[in-house]
């Protein structure tokens, strides 16, 4: 079921299969702020540290090169890593969190995304290493679209594509239960024709609640601000901002569960689809 919000109606076809694999890029996974602590001795430092390390790696497995997503920006200076996209997160990015809080770390420059990922000995390791793996070789155009999957409050910048095309960059967010969604785009002001395509997979559904636009000044610079809310399902909603050129836009999600209580995904990381026509 593929819904359009906003001022235009889109939806995207293609003959294109998904063939088994995908690799991955990179951002950073919101968690719930950790309060700061005294800190702690440099040998309990480098013991947790370590801890962690090996937690992280051990999060790495796979299958097919699918599974692999990577987590961005990492803990300075070991940087950015890949996981398995259905590893449970949480646990490893709270220990980041407090790694950072209460340990002296160097301080560090963004790092660079470690790209594309592939499987390897039931481990995601960096690059592709044979792109036309599992593909038959009649297909001879293929291509990868990035998919950034979405905590349950995150956010992401980007420019509107034109139409929905295969290779479009997916912004995606698979809640693990019903509950309800908040989606706030911020729009050039000028751009009454910018809208959100929102699709629905794997079984999930959506049903609009409401929606809402008003002008909103941000560092000096005036935006059309939408709201949309949705009731969801447990499954995956891709999105796909879209303009009549390359505008930049600013989307932010909130996922609630029933109580209203922030609520759990089931992937994380940016990945790499790749599909090849018959």
């Amino acid at each position: 079921m593929s819904l359009v919000l906003a001022c235009t109606s889109s939806t995207a076809t293609t003959d294109a299969k998904p063939v088994d694999t995908k690799p991955v890029d990179a951002k950073p996974v919101d968690a719930k702020p950790v309060a700061p602590e005294k800190p702690v001795d440099e040998n309990d430092c480098d013991a947790r540290i370590a801890d962690y390390l090996t937690e992280r790696a051990a999060l790495s497995t796979c299958e097919q090169d699918s599974d692999c997503a990577e987590m961005w920006p990492g803990l300075c200076p070991h940087g950015p890593y890949y996981v398995h996209r259905d590893a449970d997160v949480g646990a490893m990015i709270a220990t980041e969190q407090i790694i950072a809080a209460r340990c002296k770390l160097p301080a560090c420059e963004p790092p660079l995304e470690l790209g594309i990922a592939h499987c390897e000995a039931g481990k995601c390791a960096r690059g592709r290493d044979d792109p036309m793996k599992g593909q038959d070789p009649d297909r001879t155009s293929c291509w990868d679209f990035r998919e950034t999957n979405l905590e349950p409050d995150d956010g992401v910048d980007g420019l509107t594509e034109t139409k929905v095309r295969p290779t479009s960059p997916r912004i995606v967010i698979s809640p693990a239960a019903a509950g309800w969604l908040r989606i706030t785009i911020d729009w050039p002001e000028t751009c009454g024709a910018c809208s959100l395509d929102i699709t629905d997979r794997a079984g999930s559904k959506s049903t609009r609640k409401s929606g809402t636009a008003s002008v909103v000044t941000v560092n000096g610079t005036k935006l059309r601000r939408e709201r949309i809310e949705l009731t969801v399902t447990a499954g995956s909603y891709q999105l796909v901002p879209l303009g009549p050129s390359a505008l930049p836009y600013r989307l932010t999600v909130a996922l609630k569960d029933d109580r209203g209580v922030t609520a759990e995904v089931t992937r994380h990381g940016v990945g790499w689809q790749r599909l090849c026509e018959d």
